[in-house]
């Protein structure tokens, strides 16, 4: 067990593993203030951390729209290489979200809840970039949009409160060619 508050490093415990040698529980105190846990692999390797993020003006959170200031927890899963993986958040906004990352860390699917209750389910492509999302709109309106290789809606397909189907069509420019009803 290793305890750092000289001052030089930012507060923190950590417990080695049997033989002494080798980290595998952090506790620290992060540079804006904010408490995190680590749990590390046998080659060192983050593979869980639980924390709480502060996100400071100019600078996101990963999948988040936190507020600044605002301590939002999280908890992120990471691959034997060390990414994280999965990251579940629950943010200041109301919002909340579990992130799913592909092994090169971009993200594959998301699934949130707004700060409205809206639930969004986003499928993304190997780029990171969304190319389906399910939501069920404020007012209980599913809706399916489809997305272009530039993240632009090319089709939604909605059932509005009427039970009558709707779609819209658009270009590559965004506009809509073709919509029913």
């Amino acid at each position: 067990m290793t305890l750092d508050l000289d001052g030089k490093d930012l507060p923190g415990l950590t417990l080695l593993d049997q033989d002494g040698k080798q980290p595998r529980l952090a506790m620290d105190i992060g540079p804006e203030g904010s408490p995190g846990l680590a749990l590390l692999a046998r080659d060192g390797k983050h593979r869980a951390i639980l924390a709480l993020y502060r996100k400071s003006e100019g600078q996101s959170v990963r999948g988040s729209d936190s507020v600044d200031g605002d301590e939002s927890p999280a908890l992120a899963l990471h691959g034997a290489d060390g990414r994280a993986r999965a990251t579940l958040s629950v943010l200041g906004t109301g919002a909340s979200g579990l992130d799913l990352a592909d092994t090169d860390g971009k993200r594959r699917a998301l699934f949130a809840v707004r700060p409205d209750g809206t639930p969004n389910l986003e499928l993304g492509d190997q780029r990171g970039t969304a190319r389906a999302s399910v939501t069920v709109l404020s007012d209980g309106t599913p809706t399916l949009n489809l997305y272009g290789a530039d993240g632009r809606a090319r089709a939604t397909l909605s059932v509005p409160g009427t039970n009558a189907a709707g779609i819209a069509l658009a270009d590559r420019d965004g506009r809509v060619t073709w919509s029913a009803p």
